[in-house]
């Protein structure tokens, strides 16, 4: 399985943070490859939210109740909310990269670490994660607009 991590690239932290992951990737035989994927810059935030029709409608403040799911919203505090904007789309790009190639593939934070081979735990819970990749497809196709929560 193709893995990403999602990597802020002018962040030391974030870089030395992709550093310790890849080596414990290489550490437990994982031989996929493991990409670094480069977060959404936070200058092109607004372009790319609009870009793409994307609507930001978790609060900012206070608490709201999204009456499809059922899921009460809660805000929490952010220095800078171009920085939660971005940690999303740069999800959002993998979702649909995924898509396009039409795999499996694992989304990481950069400072994510692996303790054992993930490979022999996929092979025990294939099953859960070809759900859980084709639930995301099926939102990605429903949810045209794909409206964030």
């Amino acid at each position: 399985m193709k893995a990403f991590a999602i990597v802020v690239p002018d962040n030391k932290t974030s870089m030395a943070g992709f550093a310790e992951l890849k080596e414990s990737y290489d550490r437990y035989g994982h031989d996929d490859g493991l990409e670094m994927h480069e977060a959404i810059p936070l200058d092109k935030v607004q372009g790319y939210t609009g870009g793409n029709g994307l609507v930001w409608n978790y609060p900012w403040e206070g608490k709201e109740t999204d009456l499809k799911s059922g899921l009460i919203k809660s805000a929490y505090t952010t220095a800078d909310p171009r920085k939660r904007i971005s940690c999303f789309l740069s999800h959002w790009y993998l979702w649909h990269h995924c898509k396009k190639i039409d795999e499996t593939i694992l989304i990481l934070e950069h400072d994510s670490r692996f303790i054992k081979n993930y490979q022999q735990t996929v092979r025990l819970q294939e099953q859960n994660l070809i759900l859980l990749a084709l639930m995301i497809r099926q939102w990605l196709h429903v949810n045209q607009k794909c409206i964030m929560i």
